[in-house]
């Protein structure tokens, strides 16, 4: 393939999604031979959506293959939604590889959904190597939309492999939307691998 010739074709389409799926196909495709040629396709293209959109195919592309190397260059884009959209889509192979560090770098972030996003992805990660450990750091975080996103990953994820621990740590919480959701998390993870066990335990809340 020829990838001068698929960037022309693209170019040539008409507005529309066809355009920015090419564009962002193309783009993705890149980055699996030569990640960095792609990022400077990706940047090349005009601010918006489509450029938007091509970036965070770059990032996840690139974080398969060398995941230092997508954060580095990821990390050094100018702020902005293309920065957000590109972070969100290597976080979850991020976490996977170094839940603590993502849930640091969130920390550094403003108030926003990529911010609450990273904390929840960084936070069912770590639960899944080390449940106690993710719910002492989620606990510790500001009361706020970020923290909520952490306590409900942790606790969904913590419910996977001890449900009856997730439950008891969750009917702990304050009154609330957070504990509501903690609970209904818990029992549709908990249903899905023993609904008698569930059932009972639904019965017994008050």
């Amino acid at each position: 393939t020829d990838p001068e010739a698929a960037q022309a074709w693209a170019f040539s389409l008409p507005e529309g999604e066809a355009r920015r799926g090419a564009l962002r196909n193309i783009a993705g495709a890149l980055a699996d031979t030569d990640p960095q040629a792609a990022a400077s396709f990706a940047a090349s293209l005009p601010p918006g959506s489509t450029r938007n959109e091509a970036m965070a195919s770059v990032a996840n592309a690139w974080a398969q293959q060398d995941l230092n190397g997508a954060l580095a260059w990821v990390k050094q884009l100018p702020e902005g939604q293309e920065k957000q959209r590109a972070i969100q889509n290597l976080s979850y192979q991020w976490a996977q590889t170094d839940p603590m560090s993502v849930a640091s770098y969130a920390q550094t972030l403003p108030p926003s959904n990529t911010r609450n996003n990273l904390l929840g992805t960084a936070a069912g990660q770590w639960a899944a190597q080390d449940p106690k450990a993710a719910l002492d750091w989620a606990s510790s975080l500001p009361t706020g939309q970020g923290r909520n996103q952490a306590l409900q990953n942790v606790l969904s994820t913590w419910a996977r492999t001890d449900p009856a621990a997730a439950s008891s740590y969750a009917q702990a919480l304050p009154p609330g939307q957070a504990k509501n959701q903690a609970l209904n998390n818990i029992a549709n993870q908990w249903a899905q691998m023993d609904p008698t066990a569930a059932a009972a335990w639904a019965k017994s809340l008050p």
